[in-house]
């Protein structure tokens, strides 16, 4: 018999995983940052209560961020950031979180610097971030992070009082994993909980 530990107690911290991409649904791609995720945050003692996938859709995407928010304080998206036209993550976080989008200067100056005079309006839109918008774990192209207040939580919810933040990790597994490992070398960056003991 397997007694399972509240995912929202003080020692065990909780959150959640978002996946966009049709080509994870269509089955074109097999999904590792899930998994990847799923394992990283269970060494660091974290609870992971769900991965949900959903398409290039931004009501999918919106609601889907709204409703894991609502039960967890940290949720992680993975994919959806580049400049082609089906890449929604930054327009449909923005819609759900009522966030206008902005241009981010330093965003923008490592583009230009990387494109030099191949840079087009659509690669520039990748540094169109939604308002608040932090950037951490830098070295390269930096974690997009939102920080948003409690009153995105569930009513009812263990941890309602707490604030609610998304981290926005690229999809592509190897650029996912360093980012998170980056993330994870930040002192307090990242949630932390007692080990699981098996």
């Amino acid at each position: 018999m397997r007694a399972r530990m509240s995912a929202t107690t003080p020692e065990r911290p909780s959150a959640a995983v978002l996946l966009i991409g049709d080509e994870l649904l269509s089955g074109k791609i097999r999904d590792e940052n899930g998994y990847f995720l799923a394992t990283a945050l269970r060494a660091r003692g974290v609870e992971l209560i769900e991965i949900c996938t959903v398409p290039d859709d931004y009501d999918r995407i919106g609601n889907a961020l709204l409703r894991l928010l609502g039960e967890s304080p940290v949720v992680f998206t993975s994919g959806g950031m580049g400049p082609t036209h089906d890449d929604l993550t930054m327009e449909a976080i923005a819609r759900a979180t009522g966030r206008p989008l902005q241009r981010d200067a330093q965003l923008a100056n490592m583009l230009r610097t990387f494109y030099g005079e191949r840079l087009t309006e659509e690669a520039l839109t990748m540094a169109d971030l939604p308002e608040g918008t932090c950037l951490r774990a830098p070295g390269g192209w930096p974690v997009l992070r939102l920080d948003l207040p409690a009153s995105f939580a569930r009513p009812g919810t263990e941890e309602a009082d707490q604030a609610r933040r998304i981290y926005i990790l690229p999809g592509v597994p190897p650029l996912l994993a360093t980012k998170f490992n980056l993330l994870a070398d930040i002192d307090g960056e990242l949630p932390a909980g007692r080990p699981w003991v098996l």
